[in-house]
């Protein structure tokens, strides 16, 4: 049985590179029967489906940039942990530095899937750009989750291979519900601008739920409070949950300004949901203007957009059809056999 070790300072239900790694890795045990192990500092999946999990160490009440360090300090003091493995996958530009001395001390490939790097302007990712530049043209192979991502990576002067995420189609379905709320999914960190789905619902006087963490919750808390705006945050929520909020919300809005794929975007059409979001990175790849949801430039397109679709429940119920028509082109049976044929050329 082939082995493979997979490597990310987090594995827990909330970050879309997590999801990423669990369903295809989970999909690859039960089709492939490869053998994987998930090395990580914080583990936090209810279901881990015959995939292993292996805890460097546990900093579940870290910030993701320890959890980071002290996974970079671990490849680079304990390479040959990794050994006895066929294949080493990565998410994380940072790790791609520590695998160049794995993958020559213990010859075995690497295969790296690349979700971008955001084009906020912040130091610290500063790192990402450099690592990317440093070790990049000396992995095996890098598979890009958009073809906005693909044209980034090209950047970095290599041929990458585009494998879109996919969906969960049977968890998130239509149920036809409509309980009269907007909704928000994702981190709660700058560069997702969740303050523009509060403003609007404050504006509009839509109700508004949260779901999500982050260093920035607590101010938007008072942002919310400030602006008296109807908003309800959830937090962190189980998976159930979360489907069934997405399901009877009335459509999604994002404010983001940089999304490698969308996850989130794609599980409210998959259950008929249209989405409100901004026109860049690779989020128009997901959300179709004016078909699955409607795109936005600025504050102004938001406000608009969201009272047509808040006034118009027929409207919302036409772009939840093809929104679901959409979301059904995606798929992580799909994603996974992608991946399958490409990781069994290496072994």
């Amino acid at each position: 049985m082939s082995s493979i070790a997979v490597v990310h300072p987090r594995f827990k239900l909330g970050g879309g590179v997590d999801r990423v790694i669990y369903e295809v890795s989970t999909r690859l045990h039960m089709l492939y029967g490869f053998d994987i192990t998930i090395f990580t500092t914080d583990a936090g999946f209810n279901n881990y489906s015959g995939i292993k999990v292996h805890l460097l160490k546990n900093l579940v009440e870290s910030s993701y940039s320890l959890q980071l360090l002290y996974t970079l300090m671990y490849m680079h003091l304990k390479p040959q942990t990794f050994e006895k493995y066929d294949l080493l996958w990565l998410h994380s530009i940072p790790l791609s530095v520590p695998a160049l001395h794995i993958k020559n001390l213990c010859k075995i490939p690497v295969l790296f899937t690349f979700h971008g790097v955001r084009t906020i302007m912040d130091v610290r990712l500063l790192i990402h750009r450099i690592s990317a530049h440093i070790a990049f043209k000396n992995l095996d192979v890098i598979v890009t989750v958009s073809d906005y991502v693909k044209h980034e990576a090209e950047q970095y002067c290599v041929e990458p291979v585009r494998i879109y995420n996919g969906c969960d189609l049977n968890k998130f379905h239509p149920t036809g519900e409509d309980e009269n709320y907007m909704l928000y999914l994702g981190e709660l960190t700058k560069h997702k601008c969740a303050w523009i789905p509060i403003a609007v619902s404050s504006i509009l006087k839509i109700p508004l739920i949260i779901i999500g963490d982050g260093v920035e919750r607590k101010r938007l808390e008072r942002y919310a409070e400030k602006i008296n705006a109807p908003v309800k945050f959830y937090g962190l929520i189980d998976e159930r949950t979360l489907v069934r909020t997405i399901q009877k919300c009335s459509f999604m809005i994002s404010g983001s300004i940089h999304e490698a794929f969308g996850l989130a975007f794609l599980e409210a059409e998959a259950c008929g949901k249209p989405v409100i979001a901004r026109r860049c990175t690779a989020i128009p790849e997901v959300v179709k203007h004016e078909e699955t949801g409607f795109l936005c430039e600025g504050i102004s397109d938001y406000i608009e957009y969201a009272e047509k679709l808040w006034k118009d429940k027929e409207l919302r119920k036409r772009m939840g059809l093809n929104a679901r028509k959409h979301a059904e082109k995606f798929s992580w049976d799909i994603a996974t056999k992608k991946y399958g044929e490409l990781i069994k050329a290496f072994l």
